[in-house]
């Protein structure tokens, strides 16, 4: 394929994807206020809370977060979510200097930082900067999921960050501060887990400096926290049980209903083993098979489906191993992806079918998720079959 053709589809789908996103900011109302939430603010505010070594938990702190996204508290208006703080006290430490400076000024810079991260997630997966690379960037950066935690100031973006660069530095034979940015990672654990659990598994047998460098480093983080707020973990754990209630519930959860908890407990039980038998296998393949896990047990948010980017990725590179049929329906589901993208913003644009335009975004990340989740199986079905490990876990080129 030539290379303008790719740039110039890159460049149709960024405009479909930043158009539908300005006109959704105009059309959704949230609480008294019209426009998308912006939520750096809560991790913000909570975090500059705990520098003060005030509790980020208080009532004080959820009433200012609310009036900020919704000009009222939740409980006033129709579908307003509680604006909580719902980290970890030791988040204060992974969004320095940002909680030092103005919210105006933070607010302006984090996407900026976040933009730059996002568009070095693909290279920091495969290892090398190629055309193909490069390719990978465009269209990723082009996705609406992107765009809309740039919008939002989403913090999934900066932990998923941290989280491939301890990645990165492991690889470069950098374990310990690689340990300290896993720590630091883990202030949103449903999205730097995917990527740090084989990282963990492969460091109890080969790399045991980061493995001891993350254990002393999250219990420093943990440490000085409880020094901050006394009692915060206590706390935070009554936060996240909030949060998850009132948040999308996990897809296993409306697909079983009550059987769920144990269900997903089984699931990740089998994760855990799964990567501990086959812990030699490219960890490109592992993380894509812990994405596809935590995006079944954990809250269906539609910005963490950046995430999927790390099995979309391994599958194209792998393209050779698996299924041509599976291929050719990841690629269209794609392309399906990025023309409901166009339809929505069409949709909004005319003023029709608001509702309709709304859903399709999120509802069309369906076909990639069952794509990718198909892929991994049959992959893992594959090495089980042919045994043995390849011990290429830090391949890089080919995305293994």
């Amino acid at each position: 394929m030539p290379v303008k053709r790719p740039i110039f589809l890159a460049t149709l789908c960024l405009l479909s994807s930043c158009t539908f996103a300005v006109l959704f900011s105009h059309t959704v109302m949230v609480g008294a206020r019209h426009g998308i939430v912006d939520d750096l603010h809560p991790l913000w505010n909570g975090c500059r809370a705990v520098l003060h070594r005030t509790n980020p938990y208080r009532e004080e702190i959820t009433e200012q977060n609310e009036m900020k996204a919704l000009g009222s508290r939740a409980g006033q208006v129709s579908g307003g979510l509680e604006r909580q703080f719902a980290y970890p006290v030791f988040a204060a430490f992974s969004l320095l200097p940002l909680d030092l400076i103005p919210f105006s000024v933070a607010d302006a810079v984090y996407p900026i930082i976040v933009a730059a991260c996002a568009l070095m997630y693909v290279g920091w997966l495969r290892g090398v900067w190629d055309r193909r690379t490069f390719l990978y960037i465009a269209f990723f950066f082009a996705s609406y999921p992107v765009i809309y935690c740039l919008q939002s100031r989403q913090p999934t973006l900066l932990f998923f960050a941290l989280a491939l660069l301890a990645y990165v530095l492991l690889r470069n034979e950098n374990p310990v501060f690689a340990g300290v940015l896993a720590a630091l990672s883990l202030a949103k654990p449903q999205v730097s887990l995917p990527i740090l659990l084989p990282l963990m598994v492969f460091a109890i047998q080969k790399r045991r400096s980061f493995l001891t460098s993350f254990i002393v480093s999250l219990l420093g983080l943990c440490a000085i926290s409880s020094v901050l707020v006394p009692g915060w973990v206590f706390e935070w754990i009554g936060a996240v049980g909030r949060y998850s209630r009132e948040v999308d519930a996990p897809i296993v959860t409306v697909l079983l209903g009550r059987a769920a908890p144990a269900v997903s407990g089984a699931i990740f039980f089998l994760l855990l083993v799964t990567l501990w038998v086959r812990r030699n296998e490219p960890f490109l393949f592992q993380m894509s098979l812990c994405v596809i896990v935590f995006r079944l047990i954990t809250p269906n948010q539609f910005y963490n489906s950046v995430l999927l980017v790390v099995p979309v990725v391994w599958a194209f590179d792998n393209a050779a191993s698996i299924p041509p049929l599976l291929v050719t329906f990841l690629r269209f589901s794609l392309i399906e992806y990025w023309v409901a993208t166009a339809v929505a913003a069409t949709l909004l644009a005319i003023n029709h079918g608001t509702a309709l335009a709304w859903a399709l975004p999120g509802a069309m990340l369906a076909p990639i998720l069952i794509c990718c989740t198909a892929a991994v199986l049959y992959e893992a079905l594959r090495t089980v079959l042919r045994g043995g490990g390849t011990n290429e876990s830090f391949a890089v080129g080919t995305g293994r």
